[in-house]
């Protein structure tokens, strides 16, 4: 993918700003992520994801952030998405998306709702409204010698 969002992209130990700080949630239940911000004063963020798809809700908790952070959340479209409470708009492109200061974009592609958020020197609250699981794929399931149950919610693919 271009844009500047690729992940695994070499970092190193001489980092000095971030290009566009970008993480990707892969929601289930409760979890939390820890990173050691050396950009912005060399401590620990903790970032809290909260699943609750029988509500058709994820939930970001973002710390503190001193750069604009984009959060990639691999679920279904959302319906809505807000940032401590309030609406935030949805980009029609990845291009709008990137031009704008906050905001939230679908790309039905990759099954990844891309969230921004805006510097704050508070904790924010990012919610996804009206999600579910993100389909998968299922189809090379056999060369790895395993079965793959078709009948369940998401699933796609023939499991051969």
């Amino acid at each position: 993918m271009t844009d500047g969002y690729q992940l695994g992209q070499n970092v190193g130990n001489d980092l000095k700003s971030y290009d566009n700080l970008t993480f990707r949630v892969y929601p289930s239940g409760d979890s939390e992520y820890s990173f050691y911000d050396d950009v912005n004063g060399g401590e620990m963020r903790d970032i809290s994801v909260s699943e609750d798809f029988a509500n058709e809700k994820v939930s970001v908790d973002l710390p503190a952030m001193a750069d604009e952070t984009t959060m990639q959340v691999f679920s279904t479209e959302p319906t809505s998405v807000t940032i401590d409470g309030a609406d935030v708009a949805k980009a029609d492109t990845l291009d709008a998306f990137n031009e704008a200061t906050t905001g939230y974009y679908y790309d039905t592609v990759q099954n990844l709702t891309y969230v921004k958020a805006a510097a704050k020197d508070a904790k924010q609250a990012i919610v996804l409204n009206g999600v579910n699981h993100a389909p998968y794929e299922a189809e090379f399931g056999h060369l790895t010698n395993v079965t793959t149950a078709s009948d369940h919610a998401g699933y796609t693919g023939t499991g051969l």
